[in-house]
């Protein structure tokens, strides 16, 4: 017996350009703990160039920023959790005093990591247009990933020709650099000369 099926192979692999930058973020700055944590990476670097330092000190900052900056969503989804079981808890009986405190503790990390969030959203957005506090989250995220698209270069024409190997792109990119900036001979002139 035939089978009307036949095998697909997908192969799914991602144009690798060579490192990527490091960035950091100015809501990072709000937190305390950044500024321990890259006084202390940056002082056990020592006398190394700054180049040297820079480069070394991206690795403590993105494991800082995945351990405890990172996941801003599930940081707001965890205390609205803890919000709400405590609006169930007043629903069934008086809340006491220290429920009242944590209440009000909760509620304030969770106005501060909204806020973070909307900084952080701003940021990575490059929305100059929102004033600071719009919580229009859903469109910075599309602001943010159309410029995430709108960034990479995927082909470039090349005397007519469509080059789209993430090698040869880059070789005529630094072709065409190198051609601009040689040095030329300079002008010879003689300032004597001018009345």
């Amino acid at each position: 017996m035939f089978s009307y099926h036949y095998p697909i192979i997908l192969v799914t692999t991602q144009i690798k350009w060579g490192p990527t930058p490091f960035r950091s973020l100015d809501v990072w700055l709000s937190e305390p703990s950044f500024l321990k944590t890259f006084k202390r990476e940056w002082v056990q670097l020592g006398g190394l160039a700054l180049e040297q330092k820079l480069k070394r000190i991206k690795k403590p900052l993105k494991e800082w920023n995945k351990v405890v900056f990172g996941r801003l969503d599930q940081k707001i989804k965890a205390f609205q959790q803890e919000l709400q079981k405590l609006d169930s808890k007043a629903q069934v009986r008086m809340l006491l005093e220290q429920d009242w405190l944590r209440k009000e503790a909760l509620q304030s990390q969770l106005w501060l990591w909204m806020l973070r969030s909307e900084r952080y959203w701003k940021q990575i957005s490059r929305c100059k247009i929102i004033k600071e506090g719009d919580r229009n989250t859903k469109f910075f995220h599309l602001k943010a990933s159309f410029r995430r698209q709108r960034k990479v270069i995927d082909k470039i024409l090349v005397n007519d020709l469509v080059v789209s190997d993430p090698d040869e792109i880059k070789a005529h990119i630094i072709r065409y650099f190198k051609e601009l900036y040689r040095k030329q001979r300079p002008s010879r002139f003689n300032l004597s000369v001018i009345r």
